[in-house]
C-alpha cells in the first residue's frame, strides 16, 4: 500500500479518518444501488492510496481534491443518470467533482501497462465487493512502464497552467480558494515532472511521498527542482489558500512552466527518439510522427472523425496556448494559431482573440468534452 502521510496532529487525523470513512460508505453504497449489485467498488486516486489533499473550514476536515472510483461490473447506467449520480455525489460530500467510471473484469484484463494500470494495481482501496478483481490488472514491473506515458502527462497536465486561474485573475492577487486552487494546479504540474523523470530512471512509485525522496536522490536533480519539489508535495497533501500578491503568483507560474517543460521535453525526447528543443516542436511531433497518426487513425475506427479530430484541434491548441505565453509577453504567433484551431470546434473564437480569453475556452472545453 502506499505511504500515508499525517498531518495536523493526532486529532485532526482521527477526524478525516473518520470523515473519509463516511465518505466511502456514501460512495459504495450510492454505486451499488445505481449499478446494481456491481462486482466491486473500488476507491483510486490520491485518496485511493492515502494521500490525498484536505482542508480545514469551520472547524471541519474537507477533502480538497476529487474523488475516483472505479466500479467493476453490474448494470452501467445511461449517461445522464451516471452524471446526476456523480453531481449529487459531489454536492453531498461538499467536493468538487466525484468521477465514477464503469468497468468489467474483462477490460481490467486488456488494460495496457500505464501509470493508471500500475496505481490502481498496488495502490486503491476497496470499498466494497470481491477482493480479487484486480488481480485481472497486470501493468508489469515497474521498470518496464512505457515512456509514452510522459506524452499523457506532458498532455493532460497542460490544463494546469491554462486553467488555474480565472482569466481576469493572471497576474493578480489571490486569495483563499482562488489561491489554494492556482497552488494545486502548480503542484500538480510540478509532480508530473517528477513522474516523467522517474519513468525514465524505471523508479516510478504508486506514493507521492516515495516518488519525492527517490527523485531528491537521483544525482541530475538540482537543488532548486528538489526544493520545488518538495514544496508540491506539501502543497498536495495540505492545500494552502494563504493570500498570494500578484508578482509571487507570476513567480510561481513561470518557475512551475519552467521546470514542467524542462522535464517534458526531456522525456518526449526519450520516447519519440529525437532531441525536442521546444513545445512548437512537440506539436510539431504530435502532427506528423507516425506513433501519433497511428493513434489517430485507431481512435477515428473507434470514436469516430469527427471526435477525434475535435481532440485533436484542442490538444494542439493548447500546446501552442502554454509555449505562447512567456514572462515577456505573448508570442502572437502561436496564440493565432490555437485561435484557428479552437476556431474549428468553438465558432465564438476568431483570430483577435486575447490570450487569456483563448486559454480559458481551451480549458472549459477540456473540462465538458
Amino acid at each position: 500500500m502506499a505511504t500515508r502521510r499525517r498531518g495536523g496532529g493526532a486529532g485532526s487525523v482521527t477526524e478525516q479518518s473518520r470523515v473519509l470513512e463516511c465518505h466511502k460508505t456514501m460512495l459504495a453504497e450510492s454505486c451499488e444501488e445505481a449499478f446494481r449489485g456491481p462486482d466491486a467498488i473500488i476507491l483510486y486516486g490520491g485518496y485511493g492510496r492515502g494521500e490525498g489533499g484536505w482542508v480545514r473550514e469551520r472547524d471541519t476536515w474537507r477533502p480538497y481534491n476529487d474523488y475516483d472510483v472505479l466500479v467493476v461490473g453490474g448494470d452501467k447506467p445511461a449517461r445522464r443518470d451516471l452524471g446526476k449520480l456523480r453531481a449529487g455525489l459531489a454536492r453531498d460530500l461538499k467536493i468538487h467533482r466525484v468521477d465514477i467510471t464503469w468497468t468489467n473484469r474483462l477490460r481490467l484484463a486488456l488494460l495496457r501497462p500505464s501509470i493508471f494500470s500500475y496505481d490502481l494495481k498496488h495502490a486503491s482501496t476497496l470499498l466494497r465487493g470481491d477482493d480479487t478483481v484486480l488481480r485481472w490488472v497486470r501493468p508489469g514491473p515497474v521498470g518496464t512502464l512505457p515512456m509514452r506515458e510522459a506524452f499523457t502527462l506532458f498532455r493532460t497536465r497542460l490544463w494546469t497552467f491554462l486553467g488555474s486561474t480565472m482569466r481576469e485573475d493572471f497576474g493578480k492577487p489571490l486569495a483563499d480558494e482562488a489561491a489554494r486552487f492556482f497552488r494545486n494546479q502548480m503542484a500538480k504540474a510540478t509532480l508530473a515532472a517528477v513522474d516523467v523523470v522517474l519513468l525514465r530512471h524505471g523508479l516510478y512509485h504508486h506514493s507521492y511521498v516515495e516518488r519525492v525522496k527517490r527523485i531528491g536522490r537521483l544525482p541530475e536533480t538540482s537543488g532548486d527542482d528538489a526544493e520545488w519539489f518538495s514544496w508540491a508535495l506539501n502543497e498536495k497533501l495540505h492545500p494552502n489558500g494563504s493570500p498570494l500578491d500578484g508578482p509571487t503568483m507570476l513567480t510561481h507560474y513561470d518557475r512551475t512552466r519552467d521546470l514542467f517543460t524542462r522535464h517534458m521535453l526531456t522525456a518526449i525526447s526519450s520516447f519519440l527518439g529525437r532531441p525536442l528543443a521546444s513545445v512548437p516542436e512537440v506539436a510539431d511531433c504530435f502532427e506528423r510522427h507516425w506513433r501519433f497518426r497511428v493513434r489517430r487513425a485507431a481512435k477515428t475506427l473507434a470514436k469516430g472523425r469527427t471526435e477525434t479530430r475535435r481532440s485533436r484541434s484542442l490538444d494542439l491548441a493548447q500546446m501552442y496556448l502554454f509555449a505562447a505565453y512567456s514572462p515577456a509577453g505573448i508570442d502572437a504567433q502561436l496564440a493565432q494559431k490555437a485561435a484557428v484551431l479552437l476556431n474549428g470546434i468553438a465558432p465564438e473564437v476568431n483570430a483577435d482573440t486575447h490570450w487569456h480569453q483563448l486559454r480559458w475556452v481551451a480549458a472549459q472545453m477540456r473540462l465538458d468534452p
